[in-house]
């Protein structure tokens, strides 16, 4: 079996003001997966790996890394797959499920605490130092390269936060479950936490389907390592540093 009951936390889900914003009250009761999905994990439940056909991959190639390379359609069909193996509904978490985890519990921008160099002269090194425990990102002393390509690390190798989640900031951005509608330009929350984002978007069709990917990936900055960072992508894409990590409904 791909995934076990100690794979997963329980996060408990409560009424949320969803990125300070939004009123959201969940009415599901998830498991959340400690840690973004590896690629041995995937190996099992797809039996190949994103860059088997198409890719000549130079990020790292273990058991413990992320896996990553992968669209949103490819990880729907992974959550189905699992799904069907566990008999139980296996999806990607909702992006205010997402948040409200990432938070895990905290009122501060990183689930680490508040900025610790605010009044020093080196507040830049300073800054960066506080994450290293707990998140790697680009200018993480663990980061190096091959062949000028970042290499991923194992998942798991950092301090999770206080509900018991690892690397939710850092290592791999994380695709969510909500989609954008590209035709309108307001946001609605459901009952349960599930979301449709509608934002004009200038610069893309609107006959294409976008996603939120939330988080920080190895290549991103420090200022990425925020609860409430995310970017669009279009759900056919796939990146080095995107990844995700799965919800169980109870």
């Amino acid at each position: 079996m791909v995934f076990t009951m100690q794979d997963f936390v329980s996060i408990p889900l409560d009424d949320y003001l969803f990125q300070n914003k939004y009123p959201v009250g969940f009415t599901n009761r998830i498991l959340m997966l400690k840690m973004p999905v590896t690629q041995r994990q995937w190996r099992e439940v797809m039996h190949e790996m994103p860059w088997d056909r198409v890719y000549d991959f130079n990020n790292g190639i273990g058991d413990d890394l992320p896996i990553t390379l992968i669209s949103r359609h490819l990880v729907m069909d992974f959550c189905r797959k699992v799904s069907m193996q566990l008999g139980k509904s296996i999806r990607l978490p909702t992006e205010a499920e997402w948040e409200f985890g990432c938070r895990g519990g905290t009122s501060t921008h990183n689930y680490w605490g508040s900025d610790p160099a605010e009044y020093y002269d080196d507040r830049e090194r300073l800054l960066n130092e506080a994450c290293f425990p707990y998140a790697i990102f680009k200018h993480h002393p663990d980061v190096r390269k091959v062949d000028g390509e970042i290499q991923l690390v194992p998942v798991g190798g950092r301090i999770p936060n206080a509900y018991g989640l690892y690397d939710m900031l850092g290592l791999v951005n994380e695709w969510v479950f909500d989609t954008i509608d590209t035709k309108q330009s307001d946001f609605v929350p459901d009952r349960k936490g599930l979301s449709v984002k509608k934002r004009s978007i200038n610069h893309c069709s609107v006959d294409q389907d976008y996603c939120y990917v939330r988080g920080a990936g190895i290549s991103s900055p420090r200022s990425y390592l925020r609860y409430d960072h995310g970017r669009m992508m279009t759900i056919d894409a796939g990146n080095h540093d995107i990844g995700f990590r799965v919800v169980l409904e109870l």
